[in-house]
């Protein structure tokens, strides 16, 4: 059990440096705290790189991310994740990728996201993970009428979410609320 012990303990202080450098445990997405999402329905006006230097230069102390939306191995579209909450700046944006792209209304969407819808996402989530928890450990030591595999059980689910959350954050990959469907998913496959 050494091995494992001491991976977990690395990926505690992993998230203990990145609460302790951002305020938050794990590199929320737009979905978790709020922001917008500018997709551009045709991926193949510009490159993801170009664009992305592109809105560096343009905005150079937001944080923004480019991705691709495709659909069988194919980019289909670019979606841009913004921290923009406020009209004013969703506009500024919009302006700006309609005049370099020349993009008509329908070429584009935007999608805003609430910072207090998200909050209530990710607290209401943190709960049902704590729930899964207690009743995961309740259903093991019914079946095996002893506290030992109980707690190796939520040990072992404990352990497997922590080390995700930690290799999140080493990569960088926001978490949005598709990934946390995922999380959970990881309980049902550690308690497995």
């Amino acid at each position: 059990l050494i091995i494992p012990f001491a991976i977990l303990l690395l990926a505690l202080v992993q998230i203990g440096v990145q609460y302790q450098q951002t305020g938050d445990f794990v590199n929320k997405g737009v979905t978790l705290k709020g922001g917008s999402t500018f997709t551009l329905t045709d991926g193949s006006v510009i490159s993801v790189s170009e664009l992305s230097g592109f809105l560096a230069t343009a905005f150079p102390n937001e944080e923004m991310s480019v991705r691709t939306l495709g659909s069988a191995g194919s980019s289909i579209s670019l979606a841009i994740d913004s921290s923009f909450s406020e009209k004013v700046d969703i506009t500024k944006l919009e302006r700006l990728l309609v005049k370099k792209l020349d993009l008509q209304k329908n070429d584009y969407t935007i999608e805003v996201m609430g910072s207090s819808l998200g909050d209530r996402f990710f607290t209401q989530t943190l709960t049902a993970l704590l729930i899964a928890f207690v009743l995961m450990g309740i259903v093991v030591f019914f079946y095996f009428k002893s506290p030992a595999p109980s707690f190796a059980v939520i040990l072992a689910a404990f352990s497997d979410i922590i080390v995700t959350v930690s290799i999140f954050n080493l990569t960088g990959i926001p978490l949005s609320t598709a990934g946390i469907a995922a999380f959970l998913m990881l309980i049902g496959y550690s308690v497995d």
